[in-house]
C-alpha cells in the first residue's frame, strides 16, 4: 500500500458514514496503518466519532493495555477545555509504548507479549492480569523518566508523574472506568459511588492520596463538578469519616486545579479569532467549577476579572458592528417587518445583556458583587436613551399601520432588555406605560 489520495474533511465524513460497519471498520484500520508513514491525524478524528459509537473488538496491544489506566485523560487536542482536563495528547501514546517498551527488562518484557497474544482480548479479568504485570514497571519508567528536565509546555514530560500514579493503581482505574456509562453523565449513580468507595477502602495507606487520580476520572467523566462533592457527602457510602474529609479535600482540590487550568487557557487564548460563544463558555465553565469547589479563590479572581471584562469588550464591539438583516420584508404583515427591521439592533443589545447577567452570576457564586456595575449602567444607559426617544415620538400621532407596528416592536425589544437587566417587574411597569402612549397617539 502506496497511501490513501488526499480527501476533503466534510466528503470524507459523508461517505464514511454511509459505509456499512464491517466496510467502515475496515477502512479505519486502513488509515491506522497509514499512519506509518504519514501524519492521517485530522482523518482519523473524523472516523473515531463513528467508531466510538460501534465499539469493535479490537487487538489488545501492548500500548493499548498501557495506556487503559489512563485513557480517561487522553485527549486528540491537549488545549480541549474539559473538566479533568487531557493529561496527554493521544498522538503521544505509541512514542510512549516504546519508551516503556524499551526500557523493560527483556524477560518481563517477554511474558508481558507472550501472554497479550494468548488473551481473548474481549476478557477485562484476562487483561486485567496482564495488565497488573505491566502497570508498576511502566509507572517506574515513568518516574524515572520525568526526572529529565521536561522541555516546553508541550513536551509530554510533565504529565509523568500524573501518568505514572494512573498506573500504581492501575486495576482501581480500569474498574472505575469500566463501571460508569460510556461518554458523559448528568450525575454519579449510587452504583458508581458504592463502587468509588470500595476502590478507594482497597487502597493502601501508602497509596491513599491516589484516590485523586480516581476523583480525576469521575471528574472528566461527570457533567457538573458539584455532583462530585455531593456523592462524596452522601452519608451512606461507606467510608470512615477521616477518609470522607480527606476525599472532600482532594475533590475541592482538584476540581480549583481543573478551573484554574480552565481560566488559564481562557487568559491565554485571547484570539479574536475566537467566537465569542466559545469564550464565555469557557470562562463561565471555569467559574462554576470554581464555585463547586467550595475552595478560597481569591488569587485567580483578578485574573478571571480581566478575562470577563475583555469578553465583554468583545461583546460590545461585535453589538455595534451586527449588520442590518439582509431580509425581504415585502409582502409581509406590517409587525413581522416592523421586528425584522429592528432584530439586529435589539439582538446585538439582548447578547451583551445575556453574556453580562451569566458572568454576573457566576462571580456573585463566588462571592463577588458589584463587579460589572459600570457595564450594567452603560448599558441602561442605552436602554434609556432608546425608551426616551420613543416616548417622544409617541406623544405625535402615527401616520399609518408600519409606524404603529415599528414604535410596538420596539417597545417591546426595550421591555425584553428591561427584563434581563433588572426582572420582570420593571419590564411590566415599562409595557404598561408604554401600551398606554401608544394607544394615546
Amino acid at each position: 500500500m502506496t497511501g490513501l489520495p488526499h480527501v476533503d474533511p466534510g466528503e470524507l465524513r459523508e461517505r464514511s458514514g454511509k459505509l456499512p460497519p464491517e466496510r467502515f471498520i475496515e477502512l479505519y484500520r486502513l488509515y491506522e496503518k497509514l499512519r506509518e508513514k504519514r501524519d492521517v491525524t485530522p482523518e482519523l478524528e473524523i472516523l473515531r466519532a463513528r467508531l466510538v459509537q460501534l465499539r469493535p473488538s479490537r487487538p489488545l496491544t501492548f500500548t493499548r493495555l498501557l495506556c487503559q489506566p489512563f485513557e480517561a485523560f487522553l485527549a486528540n487536542h491537549v488545549a480541549d477545555d474539559q473538566p479533568g482536563g487531557p493529561a496527554l495528547a493521544r498522538r503521544h501514546c505509541r512514542a510512549l509504548g516504546r519508551l516503556v517498551a524499551a526500557s523493560l527488562p527483556a524477560d518481563r518484557r517477554r511474558v508481558i507479549d507472550d501472554r497479550l497474544r494468548q488473551i481473548d482480548p474481549e476478557d477485562p479479568a484476562a487483561a486485567l492480569s496482564v495488565g497488573k504485570l505491566l502497570w508498576p514497571l511502566a509507572a517506574t519508567v515513568l518516574r524515572n523518566a520525568r526526572l529529565a528536565a521536561p522541555g516546553g509546555a508541550a513536551d509530554p514530560r510533565r504529565q509523568f508523574d500524573m501518568l505514572a500514579g494512573c498506573l500504581e493503581i492501575g486495576d482501581a482505574m480500569t474498574a472505575l472506568a469500566r463501571g460508569l456509562p460510556n461518554g458523559r453523565i448528568a450525575a454519579i449513580d449510587r452504583s458508581a459511588g458504592t463502587l468509588f468507595a470500595q476502590l478507594a477502602r482497597g487502597l493502601p495507606d501508602q497509596r491513599f492520596g491516589h484516590a485523586r487520580y480516581l476523583l480525576a476520572l469521575l471528574l472528566r467523566r461527570v457533567e457538573q463538578p458539584a455532583r462530585l462533592l455531593e456523592m462524596l457527602a452522601d452519608r451512606r457510602l461507606d467510608l470512615s469519616s477521616p477518609r470522607r474529609q480527606a476525599l472532600i479535600r482532594m475533590a475541592r482540590a482538584e476540581i480549583q486545579r481543573t478551573a484554574s487550568d480552565a481560566g488559564r487557557a481562557v487568559l491565554a487564548a485571547d484570539d479574536p479569532a475566537r467566537p465569542v460563544a466559545d469564550g464565555l463558555h469557557r470562562l463561565c465553565g471555569a467559574l462554576d467549577a470554581l464555585s463547586a469547589s467550595g475552595a478560597d479563590v481569591t488569587g485567580d479572581l483578578p485574573a478571571y476579572a480581566e478575562s470577563a471584562h475583555r469578553l465583554l469588550t468583545r461583546v460590545q464591539a461585535q453589538a455595534a458592528s451586527m449588520p442590518a438583516p439582509d431580509i425581504d420584508v415585502r409582502g409581509l404583515p406590517a409587525e413581522h417587518a416592523a421586528g425584522l427591521a429592528l432584530s439586529s439592533t435589539y439582538l446585538g443589545l439582548e447578547q451583551e445583556a445575556g453574556v453580562l447577567a451569566r458572568l454576573d452570576d457566576g462571580f456573585v457564586r463566588l462571592g463577588v458583587d458589584g463587579l460589572f456595575d459600570d457595564d450594567r449602567a452603560r448599558l441602561r444607559r442605552t436602554v434609556s436613551g432608546r425608551l426616551e426617544r420613543l416616548f417622544a415620538r409617541s406623544t405625535v400621532p402615527a401616520r399609518d399601520r408600519v409606524d404603529v407596528a415599528t414604535r410596538r416592536a420596539e417597545l417591546y425589544g426595550l421591555v425584553f432588555l428591561v427584563e434581563m437587566l433588572d426582572g420582570p417587574a420593571e419590564a411590566e411597569k415599562l409595557r404598561q406605560r408604554g401600551m398606554s402612549l401608544l394607544k394615546a397617539a
